[in-house]
């Protein structure tokens, strides 16, 4: 902002700071409050505890794509007429900031109980695979303004926000998943993404991760066999809940590819070296396709 600030004092009877946010008519929703919360946070910051809030459209200009912030050192008095009941229909009412809940960072302890189910990993094995969850887990995070860049064009906007929100969920957790379990540790990360990312995709993920752990339950052995049908029984709940199909334009895409590439090899080494480059191929291979299912298939 531009200009001298207007300084307001609170002070005698005026002690009560009121805050009001315009829409000008054409701003949305989710914006006007985004910034409401940032004006409260600055108002905060420099000592000044907002009592009461108003936020709506109370003076607009031709539905303009704008805002207005109004502060007011109010009476006691003036208080207790903000806060009394009016029907008035263009009146937006009054609410108090401190009535609301302040939301939790969205991450959450995830307890895992051993089952005893399914195959053991040695020690070692643990210990890799620990390390390529943590791996994968930061390169979301460092992912997000890409990915939500990306789905800004096609969809919600909130893509990179879920895949970190996950990702921070599942460092948090790092120490409590039960590494040499499959069975153990997929219904736990299934626990962790389910209540963290969110949206559509939190769903998804729980769902393959835990139709994945259902599928290692009768696995004695972690090979590449094994591994590979429970990939596949993953991506089996998510054809069968999404109703997408290879060729989609979804995930699937890279998903159907990745199983087919490992199950041609071997060595759980090669066969996961196969499984990303045939995924990588398949990601690429969806600019080419006219999207029949998620936002992408109504979206411009």
């Amino acid at each position: 902002m531009k200009g001298e600030a207007a300084t307001i004092k609170f002070e005698g009877e005026h002690t009560h700071p009121v805050l009001m946010v315009n829409n000008l008519g054409g701003t949305t929703p989710l914006e006007i409050f985004i910034l409401l919360r940032r004006a409260i946070e600055n108002m905060k910051n420099a000592g000044i505890p907002v009592e009461r809030v108003v936020v709506g459209s109370l003076m607009t200009s031709l539905e303009m794509a704008g805002f207005s912030f109004s502060l007011f050192a109010a009476t006691a008095s003036q208080i207790a007429a903000l806060d009394t009941p009016c029907s008035a229909p263009a009146w937006p009412g009054v609410s108090n900031p401190a009535d609301k809940v302040e939301p939790k960072e969205a991450l959450v302890d995830v307890v895992v109980k051993a089952s005893g189910k399914g195959p053991t990993l040695s020690n070692e094995n643990a210990e890799k695979l620990k390390g390529a969850v943590v791996a994968m887990a930061n390169a979301l995070i460092d992912s997000e303004n890409e990915l939500t860049e990306l789905d800004t064009k096609t969809g919600d906007g909130d893509c990179g926000q879920a895949f970190s929100r996950g990702s921070k969920a599942l460092l948090q957790n790092i120490e409590n998943y039960s590494w040499t379990s499959p069975v153990d540790l997929l219904r736990g990360m299934a626990d962790t993404v389910r209540d963290s990312m969110g949206g559509s995709s939190g769903g998804f993920y729980d769902l393959a991760l835990r139709a994945a752990a259902n599928r290692f339950e009768t696995c004695a052995e972690g090979d590449v066999a094994s591994t590979v049908a429970a990939f596949e029984a993953g991506i089996g709940a998510i054809q069968r809940y999404g109703k997408a199909e290879l060729g989609d334009r979804t995930m699937l895409d890279s998903l159907v590819p990745a199983a087919a590439a490992m199950k041609s090899k071997a060595d759980i080494k090669a066969s996961l070296e196969a499984g990303v480059a045939a995924a990588s191929a398949g990601s690429k291979g969806t600019a080419d396709l006219k999207a029949k299912a998620g936002r992408s298939s109504y979206m411009n």
